[in-house]
């Protein structure tokens, strides 16, 4: 019979580590993503009376989520770059 461990790590654990705080803003981002793409398909039906036509929905959800993907690396990439604080201030202030 083999054995098999499990690592439980507890919240305490991850607060000692210091990775809570890590941990909070990926899932915070994750959030914000999940949450936006609720709102468009929320708006959807109207955008399809707007665009007059069921054939274009697709490259508008296609042309959004490229966008949200080339953002994200983006602002990925840019990290390396400048400064982590730099780039949530600019990010703050375009969203607002």
């Amino acid at each position: 019979m083999t054995e098999t461990s499990t690592n439980r790590v507890d919240w305490r654990a991850l607060w000692a580590s210091g990775d809570l705080a890590r941990f909070c803003f990926i899932s915070l981002g994750i959030l914000l993503h999940a949450t936006n793409e609720t709102m468009v398909a929320t708006v959807m039906p109207a955008m399809v009376g707007e665009l007059a036509g069921v054939q274009l929905v697709g490259w508008s959800l296609a042309i959004y989520e490229l966008g949200a993907i080339v953002a994200g690396a983006a602002a990925g990439r840019l990290v390396s770059y400048v400064a982590l604080r730099t780039n949530m201030v600019v990010a703050a202030l375009l969203y607002a």
